[in-house]
């Protein structure tokens, strides 16, 4: 090539591409300049995923160990990190001693009473309402 660079060969010759897409460049994978090139390009096209990034690169560069190197780099992604997290579940504390106490029997301390039916005017209409008494003793 003219331009003093090493790009790939390949049987595209006859292909109806631009001649850095038919022989990209050739990239080391172990340097800082590759890795901010991977970064640029995972957050350009919106935190898209491995191959979709290894795509992206291969229409200009051709990276040895490229897969290897954009799952490095995309490993390291905080957004696509927390994007990706596990939800947290909501801890439950234990019970105390008053509601597991086994000589006790249930409603010793709570006490529940359900009421109704009252007619109750709303409007122009009637409508059925219910109450309910809970009763906590200390």
């Amino acid at each position: 090539m003219p331009d003093g660079v090493i790009r790939v060969g390949g049987r595209l010759k006859n292909a109806s591409l631009p001649i850095k897409a038919k022989h990209p460049l050739i990239l080391p994978r172990n340097h800082h300049v590759i890795d901010l090139i991977v970064r640029h390009e995972h957050e350009m096209n919106g935190h898209v995923g491995r191959e979709h990034v290894l795509s992206l690169l291969r229409e200009k560069y051709w990276i040895v160990r490229g897969r290897l190197t954009v799952r490095r780099i995309l490993g390291k992604c905080v957004t696509c990190r927390r994007l990706a997290g596990r939800c947290c579940e909501q801890m439950m504390a234990d019970l105390p001693s008053d509601r597991v106490a086994v000589d006790k029997p249930p409603f010793t301390f709570v006490g529940v009473d359900m009421f109704g039916t009252f007619l109750v005017r709303r409007g122009r209409s009637e409508v059925k309402r219910y109450g309910c008494l809970v009763l906590v003793l200390p």
